[in-house]
C-alpha cells in the first residue's frame, strides 16, 4: 500500500493506493490549506502548514513511513531529451550535461522519466533538475511532524507518469486540461508521446463563460504549438479533468463558438465496486444466445443496374401459397428484475455477487453486505467475505502469536517453588521431618509445626519465586488485552454465509447466493443491494458504494388475499343450574299461600336468600326460575292437576314483588307435577 500527498495552488490531496500494472486507489482525502500556508507548492508558514497537516494525518490514520511527496512547483526545471539507451546513473550523466547551461549558477540534483520510443538505440526522456536544497527544506519539514518521505516528485513529472499510464493507453494524439481549484494545466500527446506541458492561472469562476474562454485559450495555444513545430498529427480528442459533468456542454458550446471543432470529453472517474446480478443458473433459458443465421436473402444487379432480392420462399399452410421468408436474429437483453413465484409459503430469492479481479488482492480482505428491502422493513443478510491468502496467514500469525502467549502461563502452582532447595533444607537441618518423605500417612498442619517450628504454608511461601507468581498472574490478567493485540481480525466462524480464501487475483469470482424468505400478505417485491469495504489488516481501506438494487417481483396467491379486518358478534352461552329443594306445605285442598303454617315461614326465608345470592353473582346472569308444585295422589287426577297448577302459580305471584325489587329480567317459569310425575309448564 502506497501513501502520496500532493501539495498543488492551495490544496493538501492524499491518497492511498495500489501499486502495479493496474493502479488502484483506494482512499482520497482532500483539505483546502490554512489561509496563506502554501503557495503555489511552497510552504510559507511552516508552523501553522506543519499543526495544520499532522491534525490531519492522525485523524485519518494515515501511515507516517514511506510517503511520496508530489509539489506542483516551478522549481523544478523540466525538458525533453532524446540520448542513447544506456544504464541509469550514465543516463544521470547525460541528463546533467543537458542541462548544463541552464544549471550554472549552483548544484542541483536530477530525474527523469522513460517516455515511449520505438527506436532500437535510443531512449526518449523527460527530465527535471531542482535545487538539493527545496529538497531538504520539505524532509526537514516532514521529519519535524514525524512523517518520514521516501521520495519527492514535481508535478509534472507526476502528471506525465498517470497519462503514460491511463489516457496514453487509449489515445493517440490528444490534449488533457485538469482544472484544479485556480490552476489549469494542460498537457499535450503526439502519437502517445509526452510532447509538451503548460499551467497557467485561471481567475474566472468555473461554469461562466469567462472560465469557458480561459479554456478556449489554452487549448488554441497547444494548438499555436503544435503549428509551429510542425506537428502534423491530427487531434483526436481534447479530455477534461477536473469540470463538472453539469457543465461539460456549456464549455463545449462555448469552445465550439471560438473556433475549437476537435471532440471534447470529460474523464470520468470509476468506482471500485462488486456486481449484483440475477442467477445465470436460474435464467439460463433467458440467456441463450441464439448463433446468427446465414442469411437467406440475397441482393443482385442485373445487366442494366437493377438491384434484385432474391429471398427464400415456404408455403404458408393456410393459404397454400408460396410466400417470402427471412429469419431475423435475436436480440439478448439482460435485466435487473426477474418475477418469483411462492411455493408453499416460501419464496427463493437466487442472485450473484460478482467481484472483478481487479478488487482482489491477496493482502486485502472484502466484505459483501447484501440488504434486503422488503415491504417497509430493511434486513441485512449473511455477509460474504472474500480474503486474500496472505490476510489470512496474517490472521493465522495472530492466533499462533496468542497461543505462544498462553502456553508462557503457568497452571500449576508448584512450578513456581523451588522444591530441590526446600527438600535440601528440611534433609539438613530437619531430619526427622525429612523422614516423612517415605510415609504417605497425613500429616497435620500442627505436627509439621512441632517438628520445624513453622508451617507448612510458611515453607511453601519462603521457596516460592514471587516475582515468577507475580508476573505469572498479571499474564493472566492480561489474557484480553493481549488478545486484542495479537488477532487483531479475528476469524469469523459464525453469522456468514461465505469466508472464501483466495491464491489467485486474476479472474473474476462469481458466488451464487440463495435466501429463502416466508411470503405475507401485500408481498409484492423484494429488492436486493449490494454494499461492502475493503480491510488490509485492521484499516479500513475503502468503502464500497451501494449497487443498483436486483427487484424480484413475487407471484402468490396470498396477494388476492383481502387483508381487511372484520369482527363477527357471537353470543358465548354458558348453562348452569342451581337447584334447591325447599317444601312449602298448603291445607288439604287449598291453593292460597299461608307463610305460618308449618315451617313456611322458614322456608320462603331460604328462598328469599337463594333467589339473593343468584341475582348478585357476577359470573352468570340469571334467566329464569322454575317452581314445581304438587298434590297428594288422593282424589280425582282432574282435581289434583288443576291444584297443583294453582299452588305453583300461587308461590310464583308471592316472589315476583321480590324479584321485581331485585331485578326486573328474570323471567319466572312455572311448572307443575301432574300426577303421574311428569313436569308441566304453566
Amino acid at each position: 500500500m502506497s501513501t502520496v500527498i500532493y501539495l498543488s495552488n492551495q490544496q493538501i490531496h492524499i491518497v492511498e493506493g495500489k501499486r502495479g500494472n493496474t493502479a488502484t486507489i483506494n482512499r482520497y482525502i482532500s483539505y483546502p490549506a490554512p489561509q496563506g500556508t502554501i503557495i503555489n507548492g511552497i510552504i510559507m508558514d511552516s508552523e501553522a502548514f506543519g499543526a495544520f497537516l499532522k491534525e490531519k494525518w492522525t485523524e485519518n490514520k494515515l501511515p507516517v513511513k514511506d510517503v511520496s511527496l508530489v509539489v506542483n512547483s516551478t522549481k523544478f526545471v523540466g525538458q525533453n531529451m532524446e540520448i542513447p539507451k544506456m544504464q541509469d546513473e550514465k543516463t544521470l550523466d547525460h541528463i546533467k550535461r543537458g542541462f548544463s547551461n541552464i544549471d550554472r549558477s549552483e548544484e542541483k540534483v536530477y530525474g527523469f522519466i522513460r517516455l515511449e520510443s520505438s527506436h532500437k538505440k535510443m531512449q526518449r526522456l523527460y527530465a527535471e533538475s531542482v535545487s538539493p536544497d527545496f529538497i531538504s527544506d520539505y524532509i526537514k519539514f516532514f521529519d519535524g511532524i514525524g512523517i518520514k518521505l521516501k521520495g519527492i516528485y514535481s508535478g509534472e513529472g507526476s502528471m506525465i507518469s498517470l497519462v503514460n499510464a491511463t489516457a496514453a493507453k487509449s489515445y493517440g494524439t490528444f490534449m488533457l486540461m485538469i482544472a484544479d481549484s485556480m490552476t489549469l494545466t494542460t498537457v499535450l500527446y503526439v502519437n502517445k508521446v509526452f510532447t509538451y506541458y503548460n499551467s497557467v492561472r485561471c481567475f474566472h469562476e468555473p461554469g461562466t463563460e469567462d472560465y469557458a474562454q480561459d479554456l478556449t485559450r489554452s487549448a488554441s495555444q497547444i494548438k499555436q504549438f503544435m503549428q509551429a513545430n510542425q506537428l502534423d498529427s491530427e487531434l483526436e480528442v481534447i479530455l477534461l479533468a477536473g469540470v463538472e459533468e453539469r457543465d461539460l456542454t456549456f464549455y463545449k458550446t462555448i469552445m465550439q463558438e471560438y473556433g475549437v471543432q476537435t471532440k471534447i470529453e470529460k474523464i470520468k472517474s470509476q468506482e471500485m465496486k462488486a456486481q449484483l446480478a440475477l442467477s445465470r443458473n436460474e435464467i439460463e433459458e433467458e440467456r441463450k444466445v441464439i448463433a446468427q443465421s446465414k442469411r437467406d436473402t440475397i441482393k443482385v444487379q442485373d445487366d442494366d443496374g437493377t438491384e434484385l432480392i432474391i429471398m427464400k420462399a415456404v408455403k404458408d399452410e393456410a393459404s397454400g401459397e408460396m410466400v417470402a421468408h427471412e429469419v431475423l436474429d435475436a436480440a439478448v437483453i439482460t435485466a435487473r428484475f426477474r418475477n418469483v413465484a411462492e411455493r408453499h409459503g416460501r419464496i427463493d430469492l437466487r442472485f450473484e455477487v460478482i467481484v472483478p479481479a481487479a478488487m482482489q488482492d491477496r493482502k486485502w480482505q472484502l466484505r459483501f453486505y447484501p440488504d434486503m428491502f422488503i415491504m417497509e422493513d430493511s434486513l441485512r443478510l449473511e455477509p460474504v467475505i472474500i480474503t486474500g491468502a496472505e490476510y489470512r496467514r496474517g490472521q493465522l500469525r495472530g492466533y499462533e502469536q496468542y497461543n505462544k502467549f498462553l502456553q508462557s502461563i503457568i497452571n500449576d502452582t508448584t512450578a513456581f517453588i523451588d522444591l530441590r532447595n526446600l527438600e535440601i533444607f528440611i534433609k539438613r537441618n530437619l531430619p526427622d521431618l525429612y523422614s516423612f518423605k517415605t510415609d504417605s500417612t497425613y500429616v497435620p498442619d500442627s505436627v509439621f509445626r512441632a517438628f520445624s517450628g513453622v508451617t507448612e504454608q510458611d515453607a511453601i511461601r519462603h521457596y516460592t519465586n514471587r516475582f515468577a507468581k507475580k508476573l505469572n498472574e498479571r499474564r493472566k490478567a492480561n489474557r484480553s488485552k493481549m488478545y486484542a493485540k495479537y488477532v487483531k481480525v479475528p476469524i469469523v466462524r459464525e453469522g456468514i454465509r461465505l469466508d472464501s480464501v483466495i491464491q489467485n487475483t486474476n479472474e473474476d469470482l462469481v458466488y451464487h447466493y440463495t435466501q429463502t424468505i416466508n411470503t405475507r400478505p401485500k408481498l409484492r417485491k423484494v429488492d436486493i443491494v449490494l454494499s461492502g469495504e475493503i480491510y488490509e489488516s485492521d484499516q479500513r481501506l475503502y468503502t464500497m458504494a451501494p449497487t443498483e438494487p436486483l427487484t424480484f417481483y413475487i407471484s402468490s396467491l396470498s396477494a388476492f388475499v383481502d387483508g381487511t379486518e372484520r369482527y363477527m358478534t357471537k353470543v358465548v352461552e354458558r348453562r348452569a343450574a342451581a337447584n334447591t329443594a325447599c317444601f312449602i306445605n298448603f291445607k288439604s285442598g287449598r291453593h292460597d299461600l299461608d307463610p305460618s303454617l308449618g315451617n313456611n315461614a322458614e322456608e320462603l326465608g331460604r328462598i328469599k336468600g337463594n333467589i339473593l345470592d343468584l341475582l348478585q353473582n357476577t359470573k352468570y346472569d340469571l334467566d329464569s326460575i322454575v317452581i314445581a308444585a304438587s298434590a297428594s295422589p288422593e282424589g280425582a287426577l282432574k282435581l289434583n292437576n288443576a291444584l297443583s297448577e294453582k299452588r305453583a302459580g300461587s308461590i310464583a305471584g308471592y316472589f315476583d314483588s321480590f324479584i321485581e325489587i331485585n331485578c326486573c329480567n328474570v323471567i319466572t317459569a312455572v311448572t307443575w307435577l301432574n300426577s303421574f310425575g311428569r313436569r308441566c309448564p304453566v
